[in-house]
């Protein structure tokens, strides 16, 4: 079933998102396939999402519950809602904390259907405080759990096929006085599902630090993994062969 314009597409009780091996070959993988069983992108995704896949969400919330809640006692609105529903915001397209409060605002009916919110629709405030206070490597950790999820819930085991590693830079992202020194992230992508596996801050802007360490904290067993020349080094040459057990390294 892809998107049919106006018809909404609905599927039976339990019907995989992506039957293994039937992953979309064009678009942007899964995030495409989720929005094809819906009406329209941020309008039926979290519907088209429920009528898939109904026992991913408790799934999804008892993950995200394992983020320790920093606030104290009087807080009003429930952590593992405030990162659900600011997931869903951030895989419909929000882009911000203004983004995430102003598609919770505009989809209250629907998302109750999923969480309580007790307390009503949380403000961008609210969510601004939680990023800021939350713990950045549980919420890390709970996020690539969320995605190992999301590729059984797709019928898919570990990755197999090619996986990117590549750092950047996160411009205006420096601390004050630190303009000269952004601070760099190190992603994982999976080209197969288009989505990226795990991600990490780079100590010191060590990226080879970075990316050793996240390395060895993925299943990458037969695996084609690429990188730019900063790798082109022996300990992260002994490191792909040890964790991806193929003895294969080309340097172009």
């Amino acid at each position: 079933c892809d998107d049919m314009g106006d018809q909404k597409v609905r599927l039976a009780p339990g019907t995989p998102l992506c039957p293994a091996g039937h992953l979309p070959l064009k678009g942007r993988g899964i995030a495409d396939k989720l929005i094809g069983y819906c009406q329209a992108a941020k309008e039926g995704f979290l519907r088209g999402f429920l009528e898939a896949e109904e026992a991913a969400v408790p799934l999804v919330l008892s993950i995200l519950r394992e983020v320790r809640d920093p606030r104290d006692i009087n807080a009003r609105h429930n952590l593992a809602e405030l990162l659900f529903v600011a997931l869903a915001a951030t895989l419909c397209g929000a882009k911000s904390c203004v983004d995430i409060a102003e598609f919770v605002e505009g989809r209250e009916d629907e998302l109750k259907e999923i969480v309580e919110l007790k307390h009503g629709c949380p403000s961008h405030d609210t969510f601004s405080r939680v990023f800021r206070l939350i713990d950045p490597e549980e919420l890390s950790a709970a996020l690539s759990a969320f995605v190992l999820a999301l590729r059984r819930e797709l019928g898919l085991g570990p990755s197999r096929g090619v996986v990117a590693i590549d750092g950047k830079a996160l411009r205006r992202g420096y601390e004050k006085g630190r303009a000269f020194m952004p601070p760099l992230m190190v992603s994982v992508w999976d080209a197969e599902t288009r989505v990226a596996i795990a991600a990490m801050r780079a100590p010191a802007s060590n990226e080879v630090a970075a990316t050793l360490a996240l390395l060895k904290s993925l299943d990458l067993k037969g695996c084609t993994v690429t990188a730019d020349a900063l790798h082109c080094r022996p300990e992260t040459a002994k490191a792909l062969i040890v964790i991806t057990q193929n003895e294969t390294l080309t340097i172009p």
